[in-house]
Parts: C-alpha cells; sequence; structure tokens
C-alpha cells in the first residue's frame, strides 16, 4: 500500500498552488501587452495562463474524489485559487488601463473611477471569501454552497436560490458563475480589443456577446457577494444581542 501524502501536498491541492502561481505570472505576461512590439503573442500567453488556471480548477475536485484526497484545507485553497485568478485578472485590467491612459495622456473621470472600481470588486470577493466560510462553519454547513438552503427559505432572497439552484446548473446560474469568473478577463480582451481583433478579425461579435453576458453576470455575483455579507453581518448582530441578554440574566 502506497503512504499517503501529507495533506498539503495531496494533488489537488499541489494543483491549486499551480494556479495561484499561474495566476501570478499572467499579471506580468498582461502588462507586457501595452509595452511589448508583439503585443498578440503576450495577450495570447495571458489568456492561455487563464485557461489553464480555470481548467486546473475543473479537475482538481474530480481528482480529489477518485483518489480520496477531500480535505478542508483543499476547500479553503480551492476558493483561495479562485479568488487570486480573479483578482489578477481584475489588475491585468488596470495595468492596461493605465497604459492607454498614460500613453493617450488622456485623464478623464472614467479613468479615476476604473481603478476604484476594480478595488470594490476585488475587496467584495474576499470579503464573501471570508463571509460563507464563517457562515458554513456557524451553520454546520460542509460547504459554502449549502449557506442558503442552511439559511431557510423564509431569509434567503429567491434570486439567491434560482441561482444556487441544481448546483449552479441551471440559466441564471450559469450566467452568475460565468460573470464572477470570466468578466475580468473577458474586460481585459475588450481593453486589447484592437490587438485581439487584428490578429483575429472575425472575433469581434463573439467578443462584445460574451462581455455583456459577462457583465450581467458580473451584476448578479455582486448582489449575491453583498447578500452573503450582509447575511454574516446580521448574524453577528444577532450572537452579540443573544450574548448580552445571557449577560444581562446572570
Amino acid at each position: 500500500q502506497l503512504l499517503r501524502p501529507p495533506i498539503p501536498l495531496y494533488v489537488p491541492n499541489l494543483l491549486c498552488y499551480a494556479r495561484i502561481i499561474l495566476s501570478l505570472i499572467s499579471i506580468y505576461t498582461a502588462s507586457l501587452v501595452s509595452v511589448s512590439d508583439r503585443p498578440f503573442n503576450y495577450l495570447l500567453s495571458t489568456a492561455f495562463l487563464w485557461i489553464v488556471a480555470a481548467g486546473l480548477d475543473h479537475i482538481d475536485g474530480k481528482i480529489a474524489r477518485r483518489y480520496n484526497q477531500c480535505s478542508d484545507l483543499g476547500v479553503l485553497l480551492d476558493i483561495i485559487a479562485d479568488n487570486v485568478l480573479r483578482s489578477c485578472s481584475w489588475i491585468a485590467c488596470v495595468v492596461s488601463f493605465t497604459a492607454t491612459v498614460v500613453k493617450e495622456q488622456k485623464v478623464t473621470s472614467t479613468a479615476c473611477m476604473f481603478p476604484v472600481l476594480v478595488v470594490t470588486l476585488i475587496s467584495m470577493e474576499w470579503m464573501t471569501m471570508l463571509s460563507t466560510q464563517l457562515l458554513a462553519m456557524r451553520r454546520d454547513a460542509s460547504h459554502w454552497k449549502e449557506i442558503p438552503s442552511s439559511a431557510g427559505e423564509s431569509t434567503t432572497p429567491w434570486f439567491i436560490e434560482r441561482i444556487f439552484r441544481n448546483n449552479f446548473c441551471n440559466i441564471l446560474g450559469i450566467v452568475t458563475i460565468y460573470g464572477s469568473m470570466a468578466c475580468g478577463m473577458v474586460h481585459f480582451l475588450h481593453l486589447q480589443r484592437d490587438v485581439l481583433i487584428e490578429a483575429l478579425p472575425r472575433i469581434r461579435v463573439l467578443l462584445d456577446i460574451s462581455r455583456w453576458i459577462a457583465y450581467v453576470g458580473r451584476s448578479l455575483a455582486f448582489l449575491a457577494e453583498l447578500w452573503f455579507c450582509f447575511d454574516y453581518l446580521r448574524l453577528v448582530v444577532k450572537l452579540d444581542k443573544s450574548k448580552n441578554k445571557n449577560q444581562d440574566i446572570c
């Protein structure tokens, strides 16, 4: 019988480490798109890194179940790797956007607001990660995806239930997950659309369609993130009231 590796060295966990590294490298390749004399090559490299990182996310869970290497650390690493990938894609957008503003020497209100929007989105994603993990522990849910059902139908908004229905296997859920994961990536391609369309002219329509679907999905994801954060804060207030009440009784 083969010796079981330490939990941090489980194959799915190693894949999560790889996803994080690939995501961080993508910021470097994305920064070279605007300054290189071969922008399409670096654009393609960035997109390739994101596709590989997202693809590894699809198989790490299957490997964990197949080889009995599921762990709480793996669940946490999977969420962290997802957030790092999304954050890196948005950072790449800021790098690309800033390079364009500097190149054109046009500082507008949009140029000032876009980084603020990106910081808001990234912050919300990490706050949601914290809220969902703490909610899952408080409600004895084995996974953050079980939080809406554990909260009870009376406290869960209808659109949250629709998004989570059948483990996201519905139109609203698919659009939300797509927007949450791919919006930064697709927007980065949009910011570099001149480079992309020059090499691939026929991709113009596909890029626009995928971009607007991603915007809708990211908006739905943002609403869901607000609800998770609000739900956790509501739970904290409830626990504080209960604690104060017990102290008053004592």
